[in-house]
């Protein structure tokens, strides 16, 4: 069984998409502070972080041209409910 397993460059951990050094490249995200929340204080701000995050998400998947509906949107339309057991 030894003798089936790859050799050299034909390992897996030698192919250069799995190796977590050989392709780096800088990640190009929108500026984040641009979607800061300002607190003056603890408490003074009524805010959700989840709703802020999400705006940052929305404007870096439109600059990278994904599509902002979510796949479990999609099937969510297709899907049918059961109430069954409820």
């Amino acid at each position: 069984m030894a003798e089936l397993a790859p050799k050299g460059d034909r390992r897996m951990g030698a192919n250069p998409h799995a190796n977590g050094g050989i392709l780096l490249r800088d990640l190009r995200m929108p500026d984040f502070h641009v979607h800061a929340v300002t607190v003056p204080s603890p408490g003074a701000v009524n805010g959700q972080d989840t709703l802020v995050l999400g705006k940052f998400l929305a404007t870096w998947l439109s600059s990278i041209r994904i599509s902002v509906t979510s796949e479990s949107s999609v099937r969510m339309r297709h899907s049918r409910i059961s109430w069954r057991g409820l």
